[in-house]
């Protein structure tokens, strides 16, 4: 058993086997119910990260859930693991990192084994309107697929220092995609913005019953899993929206360590 290191959530009752001669094998097999920040936490710490391209780091969550978990790990030949799991989520709050607004009332089933991730629908409430969403993964690469309603007067609440958020009103529909391959994250939104109406000058200004194309794209480089690489992380934010015709391009390019932040409008 010295030649494993297990990490096993502290509220998981869990039973081993160890079998004699070269067929040495730990058999892990139990579920509980716990905090949901307690599975992230077990994700993070377990090789199970590395299998998923470390999509949870850094997710913090709030409620409890039920793990059932099974694994089976050969002594000495950890290309030989499995593990197959699932984690029932039962009213949580997730919030992912960035700056995503959480998903609150977070309901469904969440699956994994050694080589994916996967949830059919989960649902939830993201700025006080309904969402689902479902989660498939291969070969390390993550992808979210999301879609829902969201109320822009929460906006104030969840972003206060964001002086656009003062700016929305009204209630839209949206769609939202992420990916997560390889340390780079990529996540899409898009909307046709019926429903907002926008408080400022022309030709940014908006009605609520228009409707104002929007797409927004942000993608970041997750680096400190690299050793030698002073920056962590790097972000760019690609905001595209048709107005009248025209399009309009806002690009703003960040570099979260070392605090740099460019506008260019075009």
């Amino acid at each position: 058993l010295l030649a494993k290191a297990v990490a096993i959530p502290a509220f998981l009752s869990w039973g081993a086997q160890r079998m004699a001669g070269h067929n040495a094998l730990v058999r892990i097999d139990g579920e509980a119910s716990g905090p949901t920040a307690d599975f992230l936490r077990f994700v993070t710490e377990s090789p199970v990260a590395g299998w998923i391209d470390h999509f949870t780091d850094g997710a913090e969550a709030a409620g409890t859930g039920k793990l059932s978990l099974k694994l089976e790990l050969p002594l000495g030949k950890p290309a030989a693991d499995r593990v197959a799991g699932e984690y029932t989520f039962s009213g949580n709050r997730i919030k992912l990192p960035g700056d995503m607004p959480p998903v609150n009332r977070l309901n469904g089933k969440l699956t994994f084994t050694e080589h994916d991730l996967g949830a059919a629908q989960l649902t939830g409430d993201v700025l006080g309107g309904a969402a689902r969403f479902s989660i498939t993964s291969d070969d390390g690469h993550v992808r979210v697929a999301g879609q829902g309603s969201s109320d822009l007067g929460q906006l104030r609440v969840e972003f206060p220092q964001q002086a656009l958020a003062k700016r929305v009103t009204g209630t839209i529909d949206w769609q939202l995609g992420i990916s997560v391959s390889s340390g780079v994250s990529t996540w899409t939104l898009e909307s046709g913005l019926r429903g907002a109406a926008i408080d400022l000058p022309p030709p940014l200004a908006k009605a609520a019953g228009e409707t104002l194309p929007m797409q927004i794209e942000r993608k970041s480089v997750d680096r400190s899993h690299d050793a030698g690489d002073p920056v962590a992380v790097h972000e760019e934010l690609h905001l595209e929206a048709v107005v009248v015709g025209a399009e309009q391009r806002v690009e703003r390019r960040e570099d979260t360590d070392r605090g740099v932040a460019r506008e260019l409008d075009r």
